[in-house]
């Protein structure tokens, strides 16, 4: 198996972290795992490796990061993605619930973050378990729509409306996070507003500069700012969870064209925000975008988007 996106790490250890205890945090469906049973928990799923963290969260995505890309300067540590593979059979293996539905809903929870992996678990009803398979290109761009309400199509016989243009339109900045770009077009369209993403628009033999200037004729923007890479300072060690390059590049390209009034940042929880930004206002959703929808609203309400 190839080494999965940071990102999708990061959820896959909320997920064998679990949702309940004493923490604020409601991860996945899972069972609540100690520190004690992570470790057993992975031990089960025969990884070794340890590379610890400042929390139960951060010692299992450091060990799973370490496991897919290695350690700088620590050869001993084996590099075998594979493993992640039996940690995600373990998180849906029914042994590990109070419930067989559970075990479903773990999968399915899951399932929104492997898509744009290429990934999905699922149920054989022969073997009685869950498998992982990977998803050719058709089925994956299948599921992809499936992920997204898209307007009923048009009869035939109706004629086709131009593109819209102008203060009805919400461009989405997104990076690798495919679950929370959906739920934010799902948002804009519930609003009774047309979402324009980027790589569902035609080409046309634009450059990619040239493409977000074509389609760059709108009254809002939403940057959804995810923890889709990881990067450091050369003065500081310490390694953060960051947006994708792209993200960080198209939000300051809107703030000059917009203005700082009609872009809001929609950030994951525990990502690093770009330098840059500090002192601006930014809004924070832990498991869903969803989590915005009322202060989202308001924004555009008051940049006249809404009434």
């Amino acid at each position: 198996m190839k080494a999965l996106d940071s990102s999708t790490l990061e959820r896959i250890a909320e997920a064998v972290c679990g949702a309940h205890g004493t923490e604020a945090v409601n991860w996945a469906p899972g069972p609540y795992r100690s520190q004690y049973d992570i470790e057993q928990f992975l031990t089960a799923c025969g990884i070794r490796e340890r590379v610890q963290g400042g929390s139960r969260k951060y010692l299992v995505l450091n060990t799973l990061m370490a496991i897919s890309y290695g350690v700088e300067g620590d050869p001993f540590i084996a590099i075998d993605p594979d493993l992640v593979g039996r940690v995600l059979l373990k998180l849906v293996d029914f042994r590990q619930f109070t419930e067989p539905p559970q075990a479903h809903e773990m999968a399915q929870h899951l399932n929104k973050f492997l898509l744009h992996e290429h990934l999905q678990l699922r149920f054989d009803a022969t073997a009685g378990s869950y498998a992982l398979v990977e998803l050719a290109q058709e089925e994956y761009v299948k599921a992809i729509q499936a992920a997204v309400p898209h307007a009923a199509p048009r009869p035939p016989s109706a004629p086709q409306r131009p593109e819209s243009r102008g203060p009805g339109r919400v461009f989405v900045v997104h990076g690798h996070d495919e679950q929370a770009k959906a739920e934010t077009e799902a948002l804009v369209g519930r609003l009774g507003l047309e979402s324009v993403v980027l790589h569902r628009q035609a080409n046309e033999g634009k450059t990619l500069i040239e493409k977000i200037e074509a389609h760059s004729d709108v009254g809002y923007v939403l940057v959804l700012v995810t923890p889709d890479d990881f990067g450091r300072s050369v003065r500081d060690g310490d390694i953060r969870a960051r947006a994708r390059q792209n993200v960080v590049f198209e939000m300051g390209y809107f703030f000059g064209k917009l203005g700082r009034r009609n872009v809001m940042c929609l950030c994951r929880k525990d990502v690093e925000l770009p330098s840059d930004i500090h002192g601006l206002v930014y809004e924070t959703f832990e498991r869903s975008v969803d989590e915005l929808e009322p202060k989202i609203r308001l924004e555009l309400q008051a940049a006249g988007i809404l009434p």
